[in-house]
């Protein structure tokens, strides 16, 4: 029996995407000022970033939350387009305080959209890990040719019973 499309996407949501959905669902909250709906957006989006990084278990700096250098390139595994790269970018500035806190990067509705579409691009990401990993490699010969081998299991004859085909 083949599981569901959304029960093997469960199956690669790891603890991180978990939170970066559950800060996704709270960027979301109109009864959220705008600030804090921008700053929990971003945060999902870092998360799946960290994840990525984590990984291919790249090292993580102890210092300097959010590392610029880590975004760009779990952005870039994903392969997510750049004009919203661009936008998450703007919205990191702003996050580290490097652009003045009145000085938005968008709209908090543009930023969940955004987050939303790489927490779904990471997903993916870690379905196709993990499907890649899951894929059966074929035997190789003894000759070294990279031609398989024919199953040797059942290579002798049945038995005979006594008394079955002596005539």
């Amino acid at each position: 029996m083949r599981r569901s499309a959304q029960s093997r996407r469960a199956s690669v949501l790891t603890p991180r995407c978990r939170r970066a959905n559950d800060l996704l669902v709270e960027a979301r909250s109109a009864a959220l000022h705008r600030y804090e709906r921008l700053t929990r957006a971003f945060e999902a989006i870092y998360l799946c970033c960290i994840d990525i990084a984590t990984a291919q278990q790249q090292e993580l700096a102890p210092t300097g939350h959010p590392q610029r250098k880590l975004v760009d390139g779990a952005l870039l595994v994903i392969d997510l387009p750049d004009d919203e790269a661009v936008a998450i970018a703007r919205l990191l500035r702003w996050c580290r305080f490097e652009v003045a806190v009145d000085d938005e990067p968008g709209t908090p509705e543009a930023a969940c959209e955004l987050a939303l579409k790489v927490l779904q691009l990471t997903m993916a990401w870690h379905e196709a890990q993990t499907a890649q990993t899951r894929k059966p490699k074929a035997a190789k010969s003894a000759s070294g040719t990279g031609e398989t081998e024919p199953d040797r299991r059942r290579t002798r004859a049945p038995r005979r019973r006594a008394g079955q085909g002596d005539s």
